[in-house]
């Protein structure tokens, strides 16, 4: 028998007793345990979902930066290779400045979108194509600018033979129709020294003509060379920057690079040696330089 509180109690009630209280506690205590573990795994899966929907998150809006970025470039890279052929049409005397400078309506926006989400290197490069463009095309218009001048005085001088063409038909048609009726009559040297004088004209004004006209063709062979050239340094700027927008969107072209720069070389170089064919074969012949089909 144990005394508990002045009560006495049998050994193999005691133990029992002792063994459940035991049996209790170690439940309360395992079961906190388990609770506080379960807890501290509920909040590790928690920081753990955190962080992947976080990473999803943030892996999502890279691609959606990326996405955006890569159609920027796209549209860039179309507005900025109409820039070639802005600068191929400054000999078209034909074309009109609206037209001209409607080729390349989007171009300065598509500068400025590259800028916003370009890198560096990227924007750098597009500026040096830029100047280029810019260069290229203030050289062409210096060289357009006096064929232009040259074009409006032919132009006059064209108007002018026109009105004395007329003026000596008048005076020819008057001066048969006064000597049919009276060969001595006063007007009749009038008109004799008033022909003579518009005939000299003429003549003088179609010697002008002819030389205008053939300083305007040799000058415009010159600029369709010069407009060739000039495309040629742009579009070389062009493919260094098509390289370096390849790395920064993840699809460079690696060591065909220079394979790449090579091929467009060669090209180029052919392409040249067709130009330069075919200018000396307008001189040779005075034909017209081929223009661009206007749309109607």
């Amino acid at each position: 028998m144990i005394n508990v509180f002045g009560k006495d109690i049998p050994i193999a009630v005691f133990t029992a007793l002792v063994g459940a209280i035991g049996t209790l506690v170690g439940g309360i205590v395992a079961g906190g345990i388990a609770l506080l573990l379960n807890r501290i795994s509920n909040r590790q899966q928690n920081e753990r979902l955190k962080q992947q929907l976080s990473h999803d998150a943030e892996q999502k809006g890279i691609e959606r930066r990326h996405k955006a970025k890569a159609e920027i470039f796209l549209l860039a890279a179309e507005e900025l290779a109409k820039g070639a052929r802005y600068l191929i049409r400054y000999h078209e005397a034909s074309l009109s400045p609206a037209d001209h400078a409607s080729i390349i309506s989007g171009y300065d926006a598509a500068l400025a979108k590259v800028h916003l989400v370009g890198d560096f290197e990227t924007i750098r490069t597009l500026t040096e194509a830029n100047e280029c463009f810019q260069i290229e095309a203030l050289r062409l218009n210096k060289l357009r600018t006096p064929l232009q001048r040259k074009a409006a005085q032919l132009k006059m001088i064209e108007a002018q033979l026109k009105e004395d063409l007329q003026s000596r038909k008048s005076v020819e048609g008057r001066f048969e129709q006064i000597y049919r009726v009276n060969p001595t009559d006063p007007e009749v040297p009038q008109l004799t020294q008033q022909f003579k004088c518009l005939h000299e004209r003429i003549s003088k004004s179609q010697e002008q003509r002819a030389i205008m006209e053939r300083e305007l063709y040799e000058g415009s062979l010159q600029l369709f060379r010069e407009c060739r050239t000039a495309v040629r340094a742009y579009s070389d700027k062009l493919r260094q920057l098509n390289l370096v927008a390849r790395d920064e969107l993840a699809l460079p072209l690696g060591p065909a690079a220079p394979r790449y720069l090579d091929m467009m070389q060669r090209t180029n170089d052919r392409m040249d040696s067709e130009m330069k064919a075919l200018v000396e074969d307008l001189l040779a012949s005075n034909r017209p330089l081929p223009q661009a089909k206007q749309k109607t």
